[in-house]
């Protein structure tokens, strides 16, 4: 008995599942970056959403290979906290998110891990609708607002709410959403959700591959390194388990960067678009004066050119 031939697929519907696939795969990959996380915060130092350098090599000394980038690599990725030099921390979510957990890639596409802030920044976006809120609609908004290891409803700090008004200030009574401010601001909120903003090219996060090609270094950090700083770190005494007490040492940087540019009020737009029409009208008369003004000058310049008879 002869197996029947399958009918072949048609080209749009391959097309249509391969991309299903591409569009889901990352979601099932993101699994791995769970696993990833929740190990970080079996290690996490108090509530900081950081792990002691010295802690992250001790587990890649027991057999946990993902935990052994070198203190330059790591630095590059955004990754590292130096803002203590005697207390080096690897941030968490920094880690995460950066291109050394990316996995199936190549030179058209990389899988890497889901960044978790997106989805509280969505949620702020879409409950404000604008480029910019007060920071009481904030504060109403984030104590309501529940991430994976954050609970709410909860009352926010008085750090917090300092910091959220300090913003305010610094942009005249409102805070912008998409500013680097604002995203420290979310980072202390959520500190393992949430990455920590460096300045804008203190930071050039590459995959190992190009690391390694472009500096001709190993991005692994040798055993002796490894163990030399799991050794310091015993010197180096612990703080409190307190998030409100470990919440004042995260790093704060009162440098401003603004990612999209604020709107202007409805009255300087409109006066900013007049005067650049009254602007285009005027370069508009130049010109139309320049041209009837070159004409006129060839009429004149022929005119008094001799003529002269064929022969």
């Amino acid at each position: 008995m002869e197996t029947p031939e399958l009918a072949p697929t048609s080209f749009n519907a391959t097309e249509k599942t391969l991309e299903l696939m591409e569009d889901r795969y990352g979601k099932w990959q993101n699994k791995e970056c769970h696993d990833l996380k929740a190990s970080l915060l079996k290690m996490e130092d108090a509530a900081s959403g950081r792990v002691r350098l010295g802690t992250f090599y001790s587990s890649a000394l027991n057999g946990n290979w993902q935990f052994s980038e070198s203190v330059e690599y790591l630095r590059l990725l955004g990754a590292l906290d130096e803002s203590e030099p005697s207390r080096l921390r690897v941030i968490i979510p920094n880690y995460v998110n950066s291109p050394s957990n990316c996995v199936a890639s190549s030179r058209f596409y990389s899988v890497c891990c889901m960044d978790e802030c997106d989805a509280l920044m969505k949620h702020l976006e879409t409950e404000i609708a604008a480029p910019e809120a007060t920071p009481s609609r904030i504060t109403q908004l984030v104590s309501n607002l529940a991430s994976a290891t954050v609970a709410a409803p909860r009352l926010l700090t008085t750090s917090l709410v300092q910091k959220l008004n300090d913003i305010a200030v610094h942009h005249g009574g409102v805070v912008p959403l998409h500013s680097r401010l604002f995203a420290q601001w979310m980072h202390h909120a959520y500190p393992r959700e949430c990455p920590y903003p460096h300045l804008a090219g203190t930071t050039a996060p590459k995959n190992p591959m190009q690391w390694m090609e472009e500096t001709g270094m190993e991005t692994i950090a040798d055993e002796h390194t490894m163990r030399k700083h799991a050794e310091d770190q015993g010197s180096v005494s612990t703080r409190s388990q307190s998030d409100e007490l470990d919440m004042e040492y995260l790093p704060w940087l009162h440098e401003e960067e603004l990612f999209v540019a604020r709107q202007s009020s409805g009255r300087t737009t409109l006066r900013n678009a007049l005067r650049a029409l009254a602007m285009l009208a005027a370069v508009f008369a130049m010109a139309v004066n320049v041209k009837n003004s070159w004409g006129s000058l060839r009429i004149s310049t022929a005119a008094q050119l001799p003529r002269y008879k064929q022969c």
